[in-house]
């Protein structure tokens, strides 16, 4: 475990630097998904060597043995083959027999396209190197090299946020200062589209890896924007001297990942086909950007320095991940991608509605679902939803109402902004060491002058509803949750969409129960997971699409009938369908001016 943790670097500290560990990547089998890897190993003072590969991945909480990809371990000293001798599923040993100098080779198969996967075909490399290189025990402290070899001819550009060494005569050659740098350096080499820009004095890349025809030069424009509003927030100063924004666009695919210099942003293409869904980008490309300062660098303590090969256990990604949330949507509005009506029509659907439709909020508490991710949050159930609520989506809720209490409680002069700030100052005054649940109460309330600490200790660790009414009413605001809206056809009452409280998959030609939420027309009926929708009112649900259907025509208040197979036997059941909630949020037409007030300074 390395006793140190640093993760800041700026380009000009690895220019024409040694390094006594030196990783080669040779991509020439990259049309079989495999890397080669060599890693030279010099001034050895040991007898032994130990090489470990890490089973998880920073900001990503589940253990996933990543060394099962790895394979054709050798090592080799003065030319003889030396014994690698497995100790633990990933580490191995290498007798040294007195040299001061090995090598060691292995093979890398990559092929699954996620933001926290390596994968490499004929078309391009992603890389992640904390699922691919090895690390040296006793070691991580040093600089690391890392040299590519590819046809250049063919493969282009490369992309990543590690630093070159040689920039004038080999752009093939980079460095870290150390392993958890370079284990959080993602690379990209192959044909993408590669744009430049500067804001604040920092030098930006946007690396656009797409088959489909997307419009790079509106996603700068967009960016500058993110990167230039975030940074108010924080003084106007950005912590790094160069950022990559890897922006990969593949069917199927969502998600992103941060990183100290970069961030990981994955779409489906069609993702810019409409105005919500694009809106989502934009919403995730602010959520990953404000992790650079956030959990990057504002992070709990038992987020770095951590071990790379167990769980590291901390109650606080609703910081990590929820702070982030709040302000993710938030900097939409401040960016101007939101106008302040559609900012409040997010928050109410898909925060106040969307945890409204958790009932696990009341079986597990905010501190307890962050401590317990590595085995809920990514290790989902079909029950989940029942007992688990999400650290991000109680979290990001959380936060907006700590948001709104400072207003209140500070008479309109502090916001939470304020105690961000402070816990940035916080890792400016000493980087290394991460922060504590009472280091985040103390600043926070040192910073806004309102006392926080009652307020956090009973919305994190408790399971009650969030007290939304009463912080709200303060602000002129008007939460409402009631049926949708329906019309009458033929005397029955027909909605658009219907609530029977299970979502459905096509599986072997029948139409499978995937979740099921406690509650709900579908939970009173004894429907369960993994049973088999035949038909509904003796009309055969061929498919998802005709399931759907089938429902869209039948009126809300009605009795039916379910026919549906559970373990190979036929079973019937009746329920009542329901109309399914629609959440708002608006601002009260007649405001006091303490409202004006806090809204004034919430609403900036």
């Amino acid at each position: 475990m390395n006793s140190r943790y640093s993760i800041e670097q700026r380009d000009e500290q690895l220019l024409n630097s040694q390094a006594s560990i030196t990783y080669t990547l040779d991509f020439g089998r990259a049309a079989e998904h495999i890397m080669a890897v060599t890693l030279h190993i010099s001034n050895i003072i040991t007898d032994t060597v130990s090489c470990i590969l890490p089973s998880w991945i920073p900001g990503s909480y589940k253990i996933r043995d990543m060394v099962s990809d790895l394979s054709d371990v050798r090592a080799f000293a003065q030319g003889k083959e030396l014994s690698a001798q497995w100790v633990a599923k990933d580490e191995f040993f290498i007798q040294t027999q007195g040299t001061n100098e090995i090598t060691v080779t292995y093979l890398v198969y990559a092929n699954t396209k996620t933001p926290r996967n390596s994968h490499i075909n004929r078309w391009h490399a992603f890389v992640m190197p904390v699922c691919s290189l090895l690390y040296v025990e006793g070691r991580m402290n040093e600089i690391h090299h890392v040299k590519f070899l590819y046809n250049q001819q063919e493969w282009k550009e490369c992309s990543t946020s590690l630093s070159p060494v040689f920039p004038t005569n080999d752009n093939t050659l980079y460095g870290a200062l150390n392993y958890d740098i370079l284990a959080d350096s993602i690379i990209e080499i192959g044909n993408h589209v590669v744009k430049t820009f500067e804001v604040l004095g920092a030098k930006h890349e946007l690396a656009l890896v797409s088959n489909a025809v997307i419009d790079a030069d509106w996603i700068v424009k967009k960016l500058e924007k993110i990167v230039s509003t975030e940074a108010t927030m924080f003084g106007n100063e950005l912590p790094y001297d160069r950022y990559v924004f890897f922006l990969l666009c593949s069917p199927g695919i969502y998600g992103g990942l941060e990183h100290a210099r970069s961030s990981v942003n994955a779409v489906d293409p069609s993702a810019f086909s409409s105005e919500t869904e694009t809106a989502r980008v934009l919403e995730l490309l602010c959520h990953e950007f404000f992790h650079t300062w956030n959990i990057k660098r504002i992070r709990p303590r038992e987020l770095g320095p951590f071990n790379y090969r167990t769980e590291n256990y901390t109650g606080l990604l609703w910081l990590a991940e929820g702070l982030t949330s709040y302000y993710d949507t938030l900097f939409m509005y401040r960016c101007g991608f939101f106008t302040q009506q559609k900012y409040l029509d997010v928050l109410a659907k898909d925060n106040l509605g969307a945890l409204d439709k958790v009932p696990g909020r009341f079986s597990l508490s905010l501190h307890d679902s962050s401590f317990l991710a590595w085995v809920k949050l990514y290790a989902m159930s079909p029950d989940m939803r029942n007992r688990f609520p999400s650290y991000y989506l109680k979290g990001g809720v959380f936060f907006w109402l700590l948001d709104l209490y400072i207003i209140i409680q500070s008479n309109g002069v502090h916001r939470l902004d304020d105690g961000v700030r402070g816990l940035w100052k916080q890792y400016q005054q000493n980087p290394e060491i991460g922060v504590t649940e009472e280091d985040i109460i103390n600043i926070i309330s040192q910073e806004t002058k309102v006392d926080v600490s009652k307020v956090v200790k009973d919305w994190v660790y408790g399971k009650e509803e969030l007290p939304y009414e009463e912080i709200f009413s303060q602000f002129g605001l008007v939460y409402s949750k009631k049926p949708i809206a329906i019309t009458r056809e033929n005397d029955e009452l027909f909605s658009p969409k219907k609530l029977l409280g299970i979502t459905v998959s096509d599986k072997n030609g029948t139409v499978v129960v995937d979740t099921v939420t406690d509650g709900t027309p579908a939970r009173k009926a004894g429907i369960a997971v993994d049973d088999c929708i035949i038909a509904i009112n003796s009309k055969h649900t061929l498919n998802v699409n005709s399931f759907e259907a089938i429902l869209t025509s039948l009126p809300v208040g009605e009795l039916i009938e379910i026919t549906a197979v559970c373990d190979g036997r036929l079973y019937t059941t009746s329920l009542t369908l329901e109309i399914p909630f629609e959440y708002t949020l608006t601002i009260s037409e007649q405001l006091t001016e303490n409202q004006k007030a806090y809204q004034s300074l919430w609403l900036l």
